[in-house]
């Protein structure tokens, strides 16, 4: 047994990354042929158009590996058998990677995006896939336990998942930055379930570090493609979605409020521009340069620098989210 929880997951990883890295020439040639690019201009960093459509290469390399491991459930074992709440969480990922897509290839309005995102979050609260209570005993704050009644479960919930899509997609600002703390914070999620024995959270977590790496030596600086906003929603709401499993079908613990220390970066850049273009009176959907790593390329680090450093306070965040961790707790 404990050889599957080793050789399955690293397989996962291999079989998800070599799809996503060989499927880029033929995603990137799509894109050029069509026009689906992203024009420099003087918000962007890019100096050259650069195509936008890298999303459907993360979608493939994960949904491709996603589909073997049912396969492997189905003729192997049964300690993969997907839960509910897991195929809650592959089909909101795919409907959400088709809002972005859509905005990709033919421009979809913020409000519209925001819409079909609440539309996409209601359904999956409706269908049991929820935050209904806060349990700090998860951080190591025993016995403080908040339930929460429908009226805040739904809006605590609907605003955690359209949130996190939306700042995976609003840190996306830079060659590398986002599919790096995707990895970054899918490793630490990883060492998570890996303590608490759960094969299916290890698998999923391990197909979306596969997919990372098979995506980043494309997208890094210079970036070769651009994941565009179908990636970063499909990854955000996946890191999002997946912090909010039942770990116990028979009880409410989730990863949840160690996963918010874990996406502290990405959930505190948002937060930031949210506040500061409100004071400058500001559309919030206004998009400007009040991101941290514009701030950091302004007072003199580079490109690759700037990312490098990101990547280190993600990990950062990481690391204390796994400190505080209480596995033990979560377990049960």
């Amino acid at each position: 047994m404990i050889l599957v929880f080793i050789t399955l997951p690293l397989f996962y990883l291999i079989f998800s990354g070599l799809i996503t890295f060989k499927t880029f020439s033929f995603v990137n040639n799509l894109g050029l042929k069509f026009g689906f690019i992203d024009k420099p201009n003087n918000r962007k960093l890019h100096k050259k158009p650069i195509v936008r459509l890298g999303g459907t290469n993360i979608f493939l390399g994960i949904m491709l590996t996603i589909a073997l491991n049912y396969f492997v459930y189905y003729i192997f074992t049964p300690y993969l058998k997907p839960t509910e709440q897991f195929n809650l969480i592959i089909f909101g990922s795919i409907f959400m990677f088709l809002i972005g897509l859509t905005d990709d290839l033919k421009g979809l309005s913020p409000w519209s995006r925001l819409i079909g995102q609440i539309i996409l979050a209601s359904i999956l609260w409706f269908k049991g896939l929820s935050i209904k209570e806060l349990d700090f005993s998860t951080i190591g704050l025993r016995n403080l336990i908040i339930n929460l009644n429908g009226f805040f479960s739904y809006g605590f919930t609907t605003i955690w998942l359209v949130g996190i899509t939306n700042a995976f997609n609003w840190i996306d600002g830079l060659d590398g930055l986002a599919i790096g703390i995707t990895a970054i914070a899918s490793f630490s999620y990883l060492i998570i379930f890996y303590k608490i024995s759960n094969l299916l959270l290890i698998s999923l977590t391990s197909i979306v570090i596969g997919t990372c790496i098979g995506f980043i030596k494309n997208n890094f600086y210079p970036a070769k493609i651009f994941m565009g906003d179908g990636g970063a929603y499909f990854l955000g709401f996946l890191l999002g979605s997946i912090a909010i499993y039942k770990i116990n079908p028979l009880s409410n613990v989730s990863i949840f409020l160690p996963a918010v220390f874990i996406l502290l970066f990405p959930l505190l850049d948002m937060s930031f521009v949210i506040f500061k273009r409100l004071l400058s009176k500001k559309s919030p959907f206004f998009p400007d340069k009040s991101h941290f790593h514009h701030y950091l390329l302004n007072i003199g680090f580079n490109h690759k620098q700037t990312v490098v450093l990101l990547y280190f306070l993600s990990g950062f965040f990481g690391m204390l989210g796994l400190l505080l961790t209480r596995s033990d707790l979560i377990r049960i």
